[in-house]
């Protein structure tokens, strides 16, 4: 018996996919990570002890806030709190400390679990709230004896996580995820991301985020070989590879440029590649070409929202490989996934843009206590705004044009800023863009530009203005580009534009 020929519940619990797991790979490898492994028999064993743990503690339907970096604790804490019904809230590490209580107060969280180097940042904050905390290795290791709880408690409804928006503008909101919404996405990916028992798979997303949770999923559903990257940093990533012979892995575009960076700078040999999967922010057109120059031709684009639980889209290597739209400069993000149904607000034919609709059964439940925000964005027939744009080809494949809030009216025509900012990165000096809609008397917007430079490469400003009267039409034009050292970029590497429009509008 296999996890691909089971009966269709094997989806539907963690508790289940370990134990048919069990069942079809027993002492294969399961996870591993700075020296640590787990066969798939010794994964379920350890994850059943310590949800029986929780269980009996009395944390069911409770709100457990978990700052680890990634680590064999943190992944047996996240497969046991989903298996005894416990809501997790992952902390983002990368966060202020005021950040943090503000993520915590907002979950209303009841414990909070840590690892040994954040002990005192989480004690202090469980001190200030008022609320117990617990070292993880204690939690999954059985050395300590648990906190008291409080007898009142809030259940969660079937949510089996909170999972907190990146908040690149505006406070970030807690997304409710339920187990059901995982593990189907973990189960129809796999095709397209190429996992089966064969796969030795690297996991570097941080497992507070969604790809992180979600692709370390993917990688047990298909008896795979998960390793796990506690610091993804680009030579040990490439080390990694050569050494375990990785099969698959994926990456956010921030990071897969300095790992096919740093591959191309040495003496890079990974043959037995299959997919690298990336997404969660735009990637140019000439950085995928240099990536698939550096790694080899396994690369494949993915589109997804922490609100549909990662992921929508994607596309075998082979079927993006080339699929792409020569004249607005944009690489496809793959087909829907089994299971999702895609619309485009006012699209009457391939190629009209407009606001992208998802629909399907890894859809959030809602944002946590937030039901206008959840009215404003998911209708009552299931059908939730992302809040993009995008238009299909005549294949089904989707491109991303822009953000909608990202959008830009000038003297009444549209301007979508990502364009502007291929077009910027395509000038040979520059290596990152961003553009934003500045208030204007006469216009009513128009677009201020900021980029990065090559390291020791020049430009001026109406170098680039200049160029890029080259490449756009008048009303497209970047009134002002300012060159900085770095673009401001949060923890999943995507450009915070808030803080750029703050600047340009000063």
């Amino acid at each position: 018996m296999t996890l691909e020929n089971h009966p269709g519940a094997v989806f539907e619990t963690v508790d289940v996919v370990l134990r048919v797991g069990t069942e079809a790979y027993g002492e294969q490898s399961a996870l591993e990570i700075d020296g640590e492994r787990f066969t798939y028999r010794e994964l379920d064993d350890r994850v059943a002890s310590v949800a029986m743990r929780l269980a009996t503690w009395g944390i069911g339907g409770r709100r457990l806030a978990y700052l680890s970096r990634n680590s064999a604790a943190s992944a047996l804490l996240i497969l046991a709190a989903m298996r005894a019904g416990v809501t997790l809230v992952p902390v983002n590490w990368r966060l202020s400390t005021p950040e943090m209580r503000v993520l915590l107060v907002d979950a209303d969280i009841e414990v909070v679990a840590f690892s040994d180097e954040y002990t005192s940042t989480a004690r202090d904050l469980a001190n200030d709230l008022q609320i117990p905390s617990v070292d993880i290795e204690d939690l999954v290791g059985n050395a300590a004896p648990l906190p008291r709880l409080p007898l009142d408690s809030e259940t969660s409804s079937g949510t089996v996580a909170l999972l907190y928006t990146s908040g690149t503008s505006g406070r970030p909101k807690g997304v409710k995820v339920t187990e059901k919404a995982l593990l189907h996405l973990a189960a129809v990916a796999r095709g397209p991301w190429q996992l089966d028992p064969s796969s030795v798979h690297l996991v570097v997303s941080p497992l507070y985020h969604t790809s992180g949770l979600m692709n370390l999923l993917a990688g047990f559903m298909a008896g795979a070989r998960n390793i796990l990257v506690r610091d993804p940093k680009p030579d040990f990533i490439l080390n990694v590879i050569e050494r375990e012979n990785v099969t698959n892995a994926m990456m956010v575009p921030a990071l897969l440029k300095t790992v096919a960076a740093a591959a191309e700078a040495g003496s890079f040999s990974g043959p037995h590649l299959r997919t690298i999967v990336f997404g969660s922010d735009r990637s140019t057109v000439e950085s995928i070409d240099a990536a698939t120059r550096a790694l080899g031709p396994i690369l494949t684009q993915g589109y997804g929202l922490t609100e549909v639980a990662g992921a929508a889209f994607s596309s075998l290597p082979a079927e993006f490989r080339g699929r792409v739209d020569k004249e607005r400069k944009l690489a496809t993000v793959g087909r829907a996934l089994p299971g999702v149904k895609v619309r485009i607000e006012g699209a009457e034919r391939p190629g009209d843009v407009g606001e992208i609709l998802l629909a399907g059964p890894q859809m959030m439940s809602g944002y946590w206590r937030l039901p206008e925000e959840t009215a404003k964005v998911l209708s009552p027939d299931g059908w939730f705004h992302t809040g993009d744009l995008g238009y299909l080809d005549e294949d089904g494949f989707l491109f991303i044009a822009d953000r909608l809030k990202e959008l830009v009216i000038s003297g009444g025509e549209n301007i979508y800023p990502a364009e502007i900012e291929r077009v910027l990165v395509g000038y040979g000096n520059v290596t990152d863009a961003a553009a934003v809609g500045v208030p204007d008397e006469r216009w009513g917007e128009v677009i201020h530009a900021f980029v990065a430079l090559a390291a020791g490469a020049e430009a001026t400003e109406d170098e680039l203005i200049d160029y890029c009267r080259t490449q756009l039409a008048g009303y497209k034009r970047p009134r002002r580009i300012f060159i900085m050292d770095d673009l401001p970029r949060n923890s999943l590497g995507k450009i915070v534009k808030s803080t750029l429009r703050e600047r340009a509008e000063a």
